[in-house]
């Protein structure tokens, strides 16, 4: 307790000092959710310059990679003459290495929780801290370092593949569960809420894990089955319980985890209180609906931009 509270320590300072990585702001939000509660945590993440923080960590990191592409590039260019003195082989073995920087997916993280909808129907809900690099384009596949809740849509042509930390994949054809890469002496925990997930590693037969059911995997491999664990999937609603809650605070957190922007057409709405909750797996319809018939008032989306009225 007197470690994490230290680190906590440590972490604030470095917030304060804006010295502070995404992983650093993950683990920061996390324990100050664990040490002092979802009260000051909420109290935290409604403070609009600490928001404004969190976003410019997010951007930095962000800058931080095109630059490092930009100077790979610059690097090309300065050096054309020389392919070109050097033969065709060089230069065409060097476009495509700044090709292949350029559309590669970058396992990105953010600070806070993310939801994501694919063109498919599949949604992911990413915990703060956590990445996830995906391909749409040939096949469906992830990897995710991290904590996910995936609810995949049913296709048997195009079954669903996860790629985790020990060579380990997880395969689905439709179905829903948390999956979670990092927890503490363990590479691997899935709880499968809904379906049934394939799951294959070197060396070993692959294992089904059906609808309540628990998987853990170890680091050194040994495996081990249980119920299914609700309290896995706790953080994925710790930023929808709103108690007393400003309706402009509560945009400010929707804003974030589903990638839109908020717009107020009449004075009062942005003042309106609420309370309510959600599980986390809702989605923006979902919980836009809710929050309109507890506030009696009503919503326009369009494209990335939701208008209350």
């Amino acid at each position: 307790m007197k470690e994490k509270r230290e680190r906590l320590t440590y972490l604030a300072s470095l917030f304060i000092e804006n010295k502070m990585t995404q992983s650093e702001a993950s683990e920061f939000l996390d324990l100050i959710y664990a040490m002092d509660g979802p009260d000051r945590h909420e109290e935290f993440l409604s403070n609009p310059a600490n928001q404004q923080k969190l976003d410019a960590i997010s951007r930095q990191e962000n800058i931080a990679a095109q630059q490092q592409f930009d100077k790979t590039l610059q690097q090309f260019n300065r050096g054309r003459y020389f392919m070109f003195r050097a033969g065709l082989p060089a230069l065409l073995a060097i476009t495509a290495l700044v090709v292949y920087l350029c559309h590669k997916p970058r396992m990105e993280t953010w600070p806070y929780d993310t939801y994501n909808t694919f063109a498919d129907g599949t949604k992911i809900i990413l915990r703060a801290g956590s990445a996830l690099q995906h391909n749409y384009q040939n096949k469906r596949e992830a990897t995710l370092t991290g904590t996910a809740f995936f609810d995949i849509s049913h296709n048997p042509a195009y079954p669903f593949v996860i790629k985790s930390t020990g060579n380990i994949e997880t395969k689905v054809l439709g179905t829903s569960f948390n999956l979670n890469t990092t927890a503490q002496g363990y590479k691997y925990i899935i709880n499968v809420a809904t379906g049934t997930v394939q799951i294959s590693m070197p060396q070993q037969k692959q294992i089904q894990v059906k609808e309540g059911e628990q998987l853990r995997i170890a680091f050194n491999n040994s495996i081990e089955k249980l119920p299914f664990d609700p309290i896995q999937q706790n953080w994925m609603k710790r930023d929808l319980q709103f108690t007393d809650e400003r309706m402009d605070s509560i945009a400010n957190k929707l804003s974030k985890r589903y990638g839109i922007q908020f717009q107020f057409k009449k004075a009062r709405i942005p003042h309106t209180v609420v309370t309510t909750k959600f599980q986390g797996t809702e989605s923006l319809h979902e919980v836009l609906s809710r929050i309109c018939e507890l506030t009696t008032c009503s919503y326009i989306l369009e494209e990335k931009k939701v208008s209350f009225f």
